[in-house]
Order: C-alpha cells, then sequence, then structure tokens
C-alpha cells in the first residue's frame, strides 16, 4: 500500500475508538484506545492503516511524508461543539460589573450581553468582510491549539437579515477555512429590545427564519436558549418541532442559570445534545442517558461569570449520560 502520509513510532496514538455506533457512556468514557509505539497512514482525506509501528510498516510500501513521532503523543483534532466566533464589539467593560456583583441576567435586563453583542454584530454586518477576518483569526488561534472541527452558532443577529448574514459568513469560513466547521442557527437566542412587548411576534419570525434556513441550506442544527428571561419550555418546543419538521438537528443551551425543564425537553424531543448543563434535575439526566443526548459542558462560563456554579459532571458521567 502507498500513502501519502506515514506517521510513525508515536509514544501514544490516542484512536478513541470503541464508540461502536453511539457515544461512549459511563466506564467506556475512560478507554482512550491508546496504541503504544503507534503508527498511522494518510492517503488523501482518509486514515488508511493504524496500529503498531511495526504493522503499519509493513503493510505500508512507500509514504510521500514520513513524521517521525518519538517521543510524542498522537491524537484525533479537538471537536469545539458550542462557539460563536461570528460577533462583533466585545463585553470587557461588563466584567467590572460582574465584579461588582451583577449578575449575567442582570447585565443582560440592562441591555449588555447579548444585547450588547447584538448591537454591535448588526453595525458589524454593514461591512462583512471584517467580520470575516475576525472570525477566520479566531479559528486560526483554534487550529494552532489542535481544535480541527468547530460548530459555530448565530445568535447576534436576531433579525431575519442578520441571522441569515451570518449564516452566510459562516458559509464563506466553511468553503475558506481548514477547520472543519458545522453551522447552527441560533435566532431564539434571546428575544431583541424590539420585541421585548411582542414575544408572539418573534416565535413567529424566527419560524418564517427556518423556512429561508431550510431552503438556501444554510445550517445543520437548530439551537434554542431555554432559560428564565429567554425561552420558555413552550416557546421553545414550538421552535424545535418546526426545525425538526425542516430537517435540521436540534440542540440546546439549558441549565445555564436555572433549571426550568430544558433537558427533558431536548431528550424528548430527540436533540443530538444540550449544553451548560450547571442546573439539571435527576430526571433530566435520565432521560438523557435514555436517549443517548450528549451533554456538553462549559465550565468556562461559570467561571468567567463568577458563578461559582458548575454543571454536575461525575453525576452526569454514573447517570450514563454521553
Amino acid at each position: 500500500m502507498i500513502a501519502d502520509i506515514l506517521i510513525k513510532n508515536a509514544s501514544e496514538l490516542v484512536t478513541a475508538r470503541g464508540a461502536k455506533g453511539s457515544p461512549k457512556t459511563k466506564e467506556g468514557m475512560a478507554d482512550l484506545g491508546i496504541i503504544r509505539n503507534g503508527a498511522l497512514a494518510i492517503d488523501g482525506k482518509e486514515i488508511v492503516a493504524v496500529g503498531e509501528t511495526d504493522e503499519v510498516l509493513a503493510a505500508i510500501r512507500r509514504a510521500g511524508t514520513v513524521i517521525d513521532a518519538t517521543d510524542r503523543i498522537v491524537l484525533p483534532g479537538f471537536v469545539d461543539c458550542h462557539t460563536h466566533v461570528v460577533f462583533g464589539g466585545s463585553r470587557e467593560d461588563e466584567f467590572v460589573q460582574k465584579i461588582a456583583g451583577r449578575s449575567y441576567l442582570e447585565i443582560m435586563q440592562g441591555n449588555g450581553g447579548i444585547f450588547s453583542t447584538v448591537e454591535k454584530t448588526r453595525e458589524a454586518l454593514a461591512s462583512p468582510r471584517a467580520l470575516i477576518n475576525r472570525a477566520g483569526a479566531f479559528l486560526d488561534k483554534m487550529l494552532t491549539f489542535g481544535t480541527t472541527t468547530a460548530e459555530i452558532k448565530t445568535g447576534y443577529g436576531l433579525s431575519t437579515e442578520s441571522e441569515l448574514g451570518l449564516l452566510k459568513i459562516i458559509a464563506r469560513l466553511k468553503e475558506s477555512h481548514p477547520v472543519d466547521i458545522v453551522p447552527t442557527f441560533l435566532g431564539a437566542h434571546a428575544f431583541p429590545k424590539e420585541y421585548k412587548e411582542r414575544k408572539a411576534d418573534y416565535i413567529q419570525l424566527v419560524l418564517g427564519m427556518l423556512e429561508r434556513v431550510k431552503t438556501e441550506g444554510l445550517a445543520e442544527y437548530c439551537d434554542v436558549f431555554v432559560e428564565v428571561g429567554a425561552f420558555s419550555l413552550s416557546e421553545a418546543r414550538t421552535i424545535l418541532e418546526k426545525a425538526k419538521k425542516q430537517g435540521l438537528k436540534l440542540k440546546l443551551h439549558a441549565g445555564e442559570f436555572n433549571d426550568i425543564g430544558g433537558a427533558e425537553l431536548g431528550a424528548e424531543l430527540g436533540a443530538t445534545s444540550i449544553d451548560h448543563l450547571d442546573y439539571i434535575s435527576d430526571r433530566g439526566m435520565e432521560l438523557m442517558a435514555e436517549k443517548k443526548t450528549i451533554g456538553i459542558l462549559l465550565p468556562g462560563v461559570p467561571f468567567h461569570l463568577m458563578t461559582n456554579k458548575y454543571a454536575p459532571a461525575r453525576k452526569l458521567i454514573e447517570a450514563g449520560v454521553p
């Protein structure tokens, strides 16, 4: 066999094998599928051989590039499954408010947080090249630290024009950047200020956005922020059921500040994953385990927000949540 690239003599080759068609759970999560003195061969975009170095060398007659990984670890690229890398402005000024004791929801209610970023993002969309360049720089940095796949959510447009504009920027990044990108529509990140007293109207607007997203093929997933001050269970259900009918896969933000049943809703609707989960009931864990709904934990968020409330990771693992 001939290969383009051969990596040999790795002290440890991490394969992460053994998932068998569904995510690993419980003790299986600790099995990284490590091969000592490992090697792998790549031809085109496929791994064509993997195993101990002697085994792979016996199978590969010639390789265009040979990399000696002696005293090194070879492992798959990281998958960052929760990012918002396309946005305008910055929120470092809000850190002073957090130090003074204001909560994230209080800052958000004062037109900070998401709303501050929405305002800056809408302004930046007038010249999308700057947003593309900025997001590309973020992705470059992520790649240098080993992230090779990234989900990118919208959520900072909150209008049809702005949300579709963000998805089109994500599409351009997907075409041009070496990081594999998975686009997610998050038009239901918050109720924009102009719809504060017309929430039902905004729900209808998001449903209309979903039609465009599907028609134009702009996203693989639909996400909703299920939280006090954001979208209620019934509002989220309306949006997610429409997204599912449109053929989009589902994600949720849930349990970041309160448990209002987002985990249960996501599991019921067959969501691929539910993110945050700093607050989650035992029943929520049970349903997520039963439906094999993946829990995405984001410990950097409560650390940054100084809430001192972290997701019960060990309890989730013991419950069988992947």
